[in-house]
């Protein structure tokens, strides 16, 4: 799996791995989706929305992208199934998103911070670890 719930003294935390940057945006929200919901449910009425973010950094639209991701997901009652990354750079990101109707989650996560926020570039490619106010 990409992605692993890692410890964390009072939140939680998820270390994320992948081969490029978009393919790390992707797999961090499925690990925070992974997070929030037990089991994957009855799915219907699902529609792609696209998501436009602008930042100064990577770490930043990383975190804002995620955060509206949380908010859509609280402010409609729908649960995200899957991102795509249509555009990055350094400055904006687009995207689309996969939502369906749902329950609330079965982890209430409030939000995605930026403590100790890094990605990092390896000899296996770019990991980052999150960690999310709970």
């Amino acid at each position: 799996m990409p992605y692993r719930e890692v410890e964390h003294t009072a939140d939680l935390a998820l270390l994320v791995e992948a081969h490029s940057l978009p393919e790390l945006f992707c797999e961090a929200c499925r690990g925070m989706l992974w997070l929030q919901y037990d089991e994957e449910g009855h799915l219907s009425e699902c529609e792609w929305r696209s998501v436009e973010i602008a930042g100064s950094s990577y770490e930043m639209l990383l975190v804002e992208w995620l955060n509206e991701i949380l908010y859509i997901g609280e402010r409609d009652q729908f649960r995200v199934i899957d991102a795509r990354i249509d555009e990055l750079s350094e400055n904006a990101l687009k995207s689309s998103i996969l939502i369906c109707p749902s329950q609330p989650p079965a982890r209430d996560i409030k939000a995605v911070t930026y403590s100790d926020l890094t990605i990092l570039h390896t000899d296996s490619g770019l990991h980052v670890v999150l960690t999310f106010d709970v």
